[in-house]
């Protein structure tokens, strides 16, 4: 199994904290945008654990299409250096 979980983590977590404080919010309420708790979201901010798809969905509702392009490019450029492949 490819560690795609752990990808997500790495990459979010460095994403996370650039947004929330681009928001001028706080952990806290940024766990609440998320729908989730304040601890959940502090081990999110740290690359404790990846994103479940819900809030995944919750954070992409507060991108904008560029932000969330943006998101995806960078997760599949990592994948595919881990695969060894080609960037499309």
């Amino acid at each position: 199994m490819k560690p795609y979980p752990a990808l997500l983590s790495e990459l979010l977590s460095a994403e996370l904290s650039s947004l929330r404080q681009k928001m001028a919010l706080t952990q806290e309420a940024m766990a609440e945008q998320l729908r989730i708790s304040s601890r959940a979201y502090s081990d999110l901010e740290r690359g404790r654990y990846a994103a479940s798809a819900p809030t995944l969905m919750f954070l992409f509702s507060m991108l904008d299409a560029e932000a969330q392009g943006a998101l995806i490019r960078q997760f599949m450029q990592r994948v595919q250096a881990l695969e060894g492949t080609d960037a499309a």
